[in-house]
């Protein structure tokens, strides 16, 4: 809420600040979507509650299918604003994380939404394999068998 373009500009925060600061938000919202990819997953349902919805507010109670609807939503906006794959600092989300929930609620939008999404799913794959991810081809020493 306090960090939308108008308020950052009625502050004089530098240009600087602004696109650090937007960089930040968006990973905030990706990290939101992301709990309610899971909340949708597990339970199919979650109480919402986003920026525009007012503090002490009682939440509205989303179902899969809205839940589905936000998170695609939510990180196909912010997609652009995030860092690339695997150029942003340790531990700190980027585009990649945003690909690989799409392509999992793609994989499984047929329990979610009642429509197969594979095409979208295989899409969202396909980008994160582009930016320099790859599936482990040998066994790990830790593992037996």
């Amino acid at each position: 809420r306090e960090t939308t373009a108008d308020k950052l500009d009625g502050r004089g925060v530098s240009e600087a600040t602004k696109n650090e600061i937007t960089v930040y938000r968006a990973e905030a919202r990706l990290m939101r979507a992301m709990a309610y990819y899971y909340m949708m997953d597990l339970f199919g349902k979650a109480n919402f509650a986003d920026e525009t919805t007012p503090i002490n507010s009682l939440p509205e109670v989303y179902d899969r299918a809205q839940l589905f609807a936000f998170v695609e939503s939510e990180l196909k906006d912010i997609e652009g604003t995030l860092v690339a794959a695997r150029q942003n600092e340790y531990g700190r989300a980027d585009q990649a994380v945003a690909w690989m929930i799409l392509a999992k609620i793609y994989m499984n939008a047929e329990v979610y939404i009642g429509t197969p999404m594979y095409t979208e799913a295989l899409t969202e794959i396909n980008k994160v394999i582009g930016g320099g991810f790859t599936l482990l081809t040998t066994r790990h020493p830790c593992q037996h068998g």
